[in-house]
């Protein structure tokens, strides 16, 4: 079962044998303890459930490394639509990321684009311009974040990159505009010709 719980969690679980152990994106997986729960227990004339306390030490995986390309360039956050982050992996498989995971600057991915035949390590992540923050303007950082999907922990994905950001109402057709009619391997190779 998964509890979705965080740290200092308590449970009521039934009594019974149980293997737990803990994830965190960011952590190797904890080892797995094997814990028994007894049933109640007398105390005086009233019976009270037993407890068990399980406590784990998660290990931090070091980061992924990781080149973003941020399209389109400079980035109209006045404009109605999408913008997109070319990103290669190193040493990791784009497959691998959570798609569910994806962030920019606390906006969420909304879909990947991924071709492991060509690009097994890049993957394009499409984002809307609305969910940026539309005061920011001028030279802005923007933050990358993702988990990879991995047996032993899901080691964290951190980047930025430093683009110009504008908020100007203008409707010029771009090329980002397009994502949905293409392949990922269409839209990845347009902008390296």
């Amino acid at each position: 079962m998964v509890t979705g719980m965080v740290t200092h969690a308590e449970k009521d679980i039934a009594p019974g044998t149980y293997d737990i152990f803990v994830t965190k994106d960011g952590y190797q997986n904890s080892d797995i303890k094997h814990i028994i729960i007894p049933g109640y227990i007398q105390e005086k004339s009233r019976c009270s459930p037993s407890s068990v306390n399980v406590n784990f030490d998660l290990q931090s995986i070091d980061p992924v490394k990781a080149k973003v390309l941020i399209l389109p360039q400079p980035l109209n956050i006045g404009k109605t639509g999408y913008f997109a982050a070319i990103i290669t992996l190193k040493g990791e498989k784009a497959a691998d990321v959570d798609a569910g995971t994806v962030t920019c600057n606390d906006a969420k991915a909304l879909t990947l684009l991924r071709d492991a035949k060509w690009f097994p390590q890049t993957f394009v992540a499409i984002f809307s311009r609305q969910d940026l923050d539309p005061t920011q303007t001028g030279q802005v950082t923007m933050y990358f974040k993702e988990s990879i999907k991995k047996s032993g922990g899901n080691p964290e994905f951190e980047w930025y990159n430093t683009i110009q950001v504008t908020n100007k109402k203008t409707t010029a057709k771009e090329a980002i505009d397009d994502w949905k009619k293409m392949t990922p391997l269409q839209f990845i190779t347009q902008f390296f010709r």
